[in-house]
């Protein structure tokens, strides 16, 4: 666990030297906890051959599966719901049963392995899109719906930084570095409490004071959803001698649980539908707070304007009523039926 050149020293790298295909990934917990047993690949030995599974995701049916798994007798050593996928492909062979999850089968190589996604594809395979270029026109609309009088445009770095030279191209304001990262802090934002984030962009961040003293500062970030991570940087600034602390965020507000694996596990902690939102500025500490709109967001990731949207034939389905993009953690409309 942790940092890839901590995670594997030269001696591992050697045990894969004879192999002709490889899977790689990193990724934070969401169902379960992160500890060494949760890591993945999963691994079990079956009627059809071994298996390994690495997944990125999560399972929003884990609790039936769970059931199902242990009825026929296998008990789980984990609690992450990855390690579900692995004993349920064990149990059945593919096509075998119709009481089995529905993923879908995207591509397969022979003999080797398989590529899967969800039926609705929150996470598709490929999108043959640039993300760099999405974040930057998602700065662009956010600068159209939210212009600013300052000084000069920066990011909270590096999520944002497409988003804040977007918003920088179209505002015609200078794009500037106003703070430093230490790149081995790691994700505050995956810290399982508020105590750890706030410690984490303490030792994360530090400001480049030459850039914006004296200055009135656009900080662009791509979302703010406990709003502990934001506050902290804000100050920094001031302290620096920022004199105005405007936010855009390249984002609307963030109002619901996700439940298709991204960390934001209950709508309690969400900064948006705390009381304190009606005056976020005040509460952050900023001059003043602006959101991307959820139409301005799925425009820029569609990478059309809004008239060439209304000209579009787009779905009708009532609960993917967003242009076929997954709104639900935006707006509450739940594109599959939840168990729980």
């Amino acid at each position: 666990m942790g940092l890839v050149n901590t995670a594997f020293k030269p001696d591992d790298l050697l045990k894969l030297r004879n192999g002709n295909l490889g899977i790689g990934h990193t990724r934070y917990s969401t169902t379960g906890i992160s500890e060494l047993q949760n890591c993945q690949p999963f691994v079990v030995d079956t009627l059809h051959g071994k298996i390994a599974v690495a997944h990125n995701g999560e399972l929003i049916n884990a609790s039936a599966l769970r059931k199902k798994v242990m009825r026929h007798g296998v008990g789980l050593s984990t609690c992450s719901d990855s390690e579900l996928i692995t004993q349920l492909l064990a149990l059945t062979p593919p096509m075998e049963e119709l009481d089995t999850p529905d993923w879908v089968l995207e591509k397969e190589i022979q003999r080797a392995g398989w590529s899967h996604r969800s039926p609705v594809a929150f996470s598709p395979l490929e999108q043959r899109q640039m993300v760099y270029t999405v974040r930057q026109r998602c700065g662009q609309q956010l600068a159209i719906e939210a212009p600013t009088d300052a000084d000069v445009v920066s990011t909270v770095p590096e999520s944002a930084t497409p988003a804040a030279l977007g918003y920088a191209q179209v505002s015609g304001l200078p794009y500037v570095e106003v703070l430093c990262k230490n790149r081995y802090v790691g994700r505050t934002f995956i810290q399982p409490n508020t105590r750890l984030r706030q410690l984490g962009v303490a030792k994360k961040f530090g400001a480049l004071t030459d850039n914006f003293a004296g200055k009135r500062v656009v900080l662009v970030d791509d979302s703010i959803v406990r709003g502990n991570t934001i506050a902290p940087i804000i100050k920094l600034l001031k302290e620096a001698g920022a004199t105005e602390v405007h936010i855009r965020v390249a984002s609307p507000p963030i109002r619901y649980p996700c439940y298709m694996g991204i960390n934001i596990p209950t709508k309690e902690e969400l900064i948006a539908n705390k009381p304190e939102f009606e005056d976020i500025a005040g509460y952050i500490g900023a001059t003043s707070v602006r959101y991307l709109s959820v139409e301005g967001l799925v425009s820029a990731v569609r990478g059309v304007t809004e008239s060439q949207e209304k000209d579009e034939r787009i779905s009708s389905n009532p609960k993917t009523s967003r242009l076929g993009h997954c709104t639900a953690c935006l707006t509450g409309k739940y594109p599959v039926e939840l168990e729980w």
